[in-house]
C-alpha cells in the first residue's frame, strides 16, 4: 500500500488468468489491472516480493522449471511494464527488494545495480575478488541492503562489505572475522554506528568506523528489522521475537 492505493496479484476463485491490480484505499474501486503470468508453483504465491520506488512498481518472482527469476518495473499510474529482466538464483531468490532512487541491488556471485529507468546494468561488483578460504570454494554475497549512498552484504565468508552506491567501488570490508559462517537470507540492518549482520553463531555488531564487531548475541533468528524512528532492532526466532537497541 502506498500513495492511497493498494496494489496485489490476484486471480477468481474459480480460477482463470492472474492479475496484477490497483485499488484506490479512499473508494476502495479498482483503478486498473494488468494480467501477468502464472505463478512457478500452484502451492506458492504469485510473487515472491515486491516494492514501490518513485512512480514504479518493482516485482520478483520465480520462472517455472528453472533456477531464474524474473524482475520487472510497472507504472504505477496504469500498471503497464517498463522493463523486465531474468536472473540466476544462486541459492534462494530474493525475498525482500533493496533498492535507492537510481538503482535496485541484486546479489549472487556478485553485486550488481541496476538502473531503475529501463533495468540496464550500472555496475557488478566482485568478479576479480578472491574467493576467502570457504569449503564451497564459490565466492557468494548475502542479501543486501543499503542506505544513505552505500549497499551492504556479506562476502563469501569474509565478513559484512560496504560498497558505494554510485560507483559500485569498495568503501570498506569487515576486519578479524573468524570461525562464523556468514547467513546470506537475512541482509544487514544499519544503523548510525553499526551494522547487524547474522551468522550461525548469533547477531553481530559491526562497527561503522573501525570496520570490527564489537559484540556479539547468541540467537537463531531468521528475520531483522530495523525501526529507525524508535531506535531499535527487533530480531525474530522461530518461537519468539526480542528488540535490541539500533545504535
Amino acid at each position: 500500500m502506498v500513495k492511497g492505493s493498494a496494489y496485489l496479484v490476484a486471480r477468481a476463485s474459480s480460477g482463470g488468468q492472474w492479475h496484477l491490480l490497483a485499488f484506490d484505499l479512499r473508494t476502495g474501486r479498482q483503478r486498473w489491472r494488468e494480467p501477468v503470468a502464472e505463478p512457478e508453483d500452484a502451492r506458492r504465491p504469485p510473487m515472491l516480493c515486491g516494492a514501490v520506488r518513485g512512480d514504479q512498481l518493482l516485482l520478483c518472482r520465480g520462472l517455472p522449471d528453472t533456477d531464474m527469476f524474473e524482475l520487472s518495473a510497472h507504472a504505477l499510474a496504469d500498471g503497464q511494464k517498463r522493463w523486465s529482466l531474468h536472473e540466476s538464483s544462486e541459492g534462494a531468490p530474493p525475498s525482500q527488494l533493496a533498492h535507492d532512487e537510481r538503482h535496485l541491488y541484486l546479489t549472487g556471485t556478485s553485486l550488481q545495480a541496476y538502473r531503475l529507468s529501463d533495468g540496464g546494468s550500472e555496475w557488478l561488483f566482485g568478479e576479480p575478488r578472491d574467493v576467502g578460504s570457504s569449503a564451497g570454494e564459490t565466492r557468494l554475497y548475502g542479501a543486501p541492503t543499503v542506505r544513505d549512498g552505500v549497499v551492504y552484504c556479506s562476502e563469501g565468508d569474509r565478513g559484512v562489505v560496504a560498497v558505494d552506491a554510485i560507483t559500485g567501488s569498495i568503501n570498506w570490508l569487515e576486519k578479524d572475522l573468524k570461525g562464523r559462517s556468514l547467513n546470506r537470507e537475512v541482509p544487514p540492518v544499519v544503523g548510525a554506528k553499526y551494522v547487524y549482520s547474522l551468522d550461525d553463531k548469533g547477531l553481530r555488531a559491526v562497527d561503522l568506523r573501525t570496520r570490527r564487531a564489537v559484540w556479539t548475541f547468541e540467537t537463531d533468528a531468521t528475520v531483522l528489522t530495523a525501526d529507525h524512528q524508535r531506535g531499535r532492532l527487533y530480531a525474530r526466532e522461530l518461537r519468539q521475537t526480542f528488540a535490541l537497541p539500533l545504535a
